[in-house]
């Protein structure tokens, strides 16, 4: 598979700058790398890693399968073409690089175990930096002229907001985006895996009132950075909490850059003092999550953080303060590759001695992955019915019900509502060496009100 980078600096960072752009995701920090060079070879199977839903008629062969190509719609006579759009080298690229390398590397794993349709996957990567105005530009590239069948894996709520209408009217399909605000459930062709920040929202404060005893004794606050997903994880926190009979203060912005979170720190310290504040519900990327957490270190306040997804990334246990990280816990979809399930296993060994292996601890990888195998999935089923094009695929992919992914996220089914794929979430420990899931997803499915739209 060729990854198609924008710039040819991105090609020359590799990986001899990876560490430095797993240190910190900030605006300011100059030193984060793009993805690494890919391989090219034949097409995906039929079967998917850790299983596939056994429900649909999935069990064609590559060879079996004739279907005419379609390069207005990203199906060439030698190639499938993917695209992903995101945050490679600006504030948040500590979650999105490794994201954007669990799709191509599953791409490449795909591509490595035969073929659809005589095909193998391109992925055509391009950087927005977080910026809003490149994403735009971005995504008109990739629709019009690579011309792809779906997008992978974007990132950043603000930038979704800006394109919703014209993925809608592109009539693309937008896989695995990184980020659930509302108004991707309101598009039909946006599939969401990733769980809802109400779903995520539900499950960590559910978690938090187990921690501090009952509901009674539990007072937070959310804090987040200033974006559309931030203020929609300070919404849902506040309303999973009130139901529950637990108390909420208010939400704190982050701004997007910077190098530190000393002014909400300082109304952190007030919280505790007027209303008795004793947990922090953290959104946003790991260097953000750095941010606050090193600023509350300096100023003595030891509070336990519940985070989303994105603030769990290993480099943020790593590199966080000792008595803060002993009680930062996180919510995710994905279950990380050194958690061993059929799908993990398959996962490690085939990146093992690649230039994949460099990336596949981090939990975002594993997030890319899983969106990749659902992509591929998708292609399958439209293949196999004898025709392949972006409304195909998106029809395709509406019918997948209880999607085995071999134990490296929750079943997915995006025949729900909103194609609200991956409806489940669990909380995530750091143990010194790795994250481990606290119980099972369906643990903590009953945590769930699976109400949406209050963003």
């Amino acid at each position: 598979m060729r990854n198609r980078l924008r710039g040819v600096f991105l090609l020359l960072a590799v990986f001899a700058l990876v560490a430095a752009s797993c240190s910190s995701d900030d605006a300011d920090d100059t030193t984060t790398t793009a993805a690494a060079a890919t391989t090219t070879t034949a097409a995906a199977t039929t079967t998917t890693a850790g299983g596939t839903d056994t429900t649909a008629a999935t069990t064609t062969t590559a060879a079996e399968i004739g279907i005419e190509s379609n390069p207005d719609e990203g199906v060439t006579d030698s190639a499938i073409k993917l695209g992903f759009m995101g945050d490679i080298t600006g504030p948040t690229a500590a979650t999105q690089l490794f994201f954007e390398r669990g799709i191509s590397c599953y791409l490449d794993f795909a591509n490595s175990q035969g073929g659809v349709a005589d095909r193998e996957f391109e992925l055509f990567t391009e950087d927005d930096a977080f910026s809003v105005e490149d994403a735009v530009v971005n995504f008109q590239k990739l629709v019009e002229d690579d011309q792809v069948i779906a997008i992978l894996g974007q990132g950043g709520s603000h930038i979704m907001s800006a394109i919703d209408v014209d993925v809608a009217d592109a009539g693309v399909p937008f896989i695995g985006p990184q980020q659930t605000i509302d108004i991707q459930f309101a598009n039909p062709y946006v599939f969401n895996v990733l769980a809802h920040y109400g779903d995520q929202a539900d499950v960590a404060v559910a978690r938090m009132i187990e921690d501090v005893g009952g509901a009674e004794n539990l007072v937070v606050a959310s804090i987040g950075l200033e974006v559309a997903s931030g203020l929609e994880w300070g919404v849902y926190v506040k309303d999973t909490t009130e139901k529950l009979g637990a108390t909420y203060t208010e939400h704190i912005n982050v701004p997007i850059t910077g190098t530190e979170a000393d002014a909400q720190v300082i109304r952190i310290e007030e919280l505790i003092d007027s209303d008795g504040l004793n947990y922090l519900a953290l959104h946003g990327s790991p260097g953000a999550a750095l941010r606050v957490l090193n600023s509350m270190d300096a100023a003595g306040v030891d509070l336990p953080i519940g985070g989303i997804f994105a603030t769990i990334a290993e480099n943020v246990f790593i590199e966080g303060p000792a008595d803060l990280i002993d009680t930062f816990w996180g919510v995710h979809t994905y279950t990380p590759s050194n958690v061993s399930t059929p799908g993990n296993d398959e996962l490690n060994a085939f990146v093992a001695g690649t230039a994949c292996e460099e990336f596949a601890s981090n939990v975002n990888f594993v997030g890319g992955w899983v969106v990749a195998k659902l992509a591929v999935e998708g292609v399958k089923r439209a293949a196999a019915d004898g025709t392949l094009g972006r409304q195909v695929l998106a029809d395709a992919i509406k019918r997948i019900d209880d999607f085995d992914t071999g134990g490296q996220s929750p079943a997915l089914s995006c025949t729900r509502e909103g194609s609200h794929c991956g409806a489940a979430a669990r909380p995530y420990e750091w143990d010194g060496t790795g994250l481990q899931p606290v119980g099972e997803f369906a643990d903590w499915s009953d945590t769930l009100d699976l109400i949406y739209g209050l963003g």
